[in-house]
């Protein structure tokens, strides 16, 4: 009993944990005349993950909003939007372990005067990996109930976070790897540069002796 107790806390506590993994942001945009104000939203996603996302455009008369997602340095583009209005949303999945932007674009029609008010609320909303998936055939089907879900959803996340800590440990041992190979080429540089110095000193010793014979100075 008193396991199940502690089983039920330590679910509790990864599901708030792991809540962060949704992505909320709401902002006013200002509009501009072209090429408009741009505003980008920066999330690191890794490789082969789904990404689910919202965003909600509000009203505003002689604007338009254009909304492009991509990710750099490999330049993948995921989702374009131009003259975005009301609720839009978009899923894709990721092609490489990159910096995912999500960018707005406001720009104000020719002729318009920009001022304080020629802006729009933007909100936007995004999951990846475990806490995008859709789970709603699977509740169909299995009818579960809605502490199932979560355990689901807890469990595909766990997965997902064992994934990343087991691709940075074996980045750790090829940066381990990396470092002590470096640390060996230093130490053997050192080695071969402090053989360079003794047989120079010893050289110039040599030399000396044998000028100053030469002199019958000694």
């Amino acid at each position: 009993m008193y396991f199940s107790r502690w089983t039920a806390a330590s679910l509790v506590c990864i599901a708030v944990l792991f809540s962060s993994l949704s992505n909320a942001l709401k902002f006013d945009l200002q509009a501009a005349h072209s090429p408009g104000t741009k505003r980008c939203v920066i999330q690191y996603i890794g490789d082969n993950k789904l990404v689910v996302g919202n965003v909600v455009v509000g009203d505003g008369e002689h604007q338009r909003v254009d909304i492009e997602v991509f990710d750099k340095p490999h330049d993948n583009k995921y989702w374009n939007k131009r003259g975005a209005s009301g609720e839009q949303k978009f899923a894709f999945t990721t092609h490489d372990d990159a910096a995912v932007y999500f960018c707005f674009t406001n720009t104000l029609e020719s002729g318009q005067h920009p001022g304080p008010d020629t802006k729009l609320f933007i909100s936007f909303h995004v999951d990846t990996g475990a806490e995008a998936m859709d789970l709603s055939e699977e509740i169909r089907q299995k009818k579960l109930l809605p502490v199932e879900v979560e355990l689901r959803r807890l469990e595909a996340v766990v997965t997902e976070i064992t994934g990343q800590m087991e691709v940075l440990k074996e980045r750790e041992m090829l940066m381990r790897d990396v470092n002590e190979s470096t640390n060996s080429r230093v130490k053997w540089f050192n080695i071969l540069a402090m053989g360079v110095v003794i047989s120079s000193g010893v050289w110039q010793v040599m030399y000396l002796r044998r000028f100053f014979q030469a002199k019958k100075l000694i």
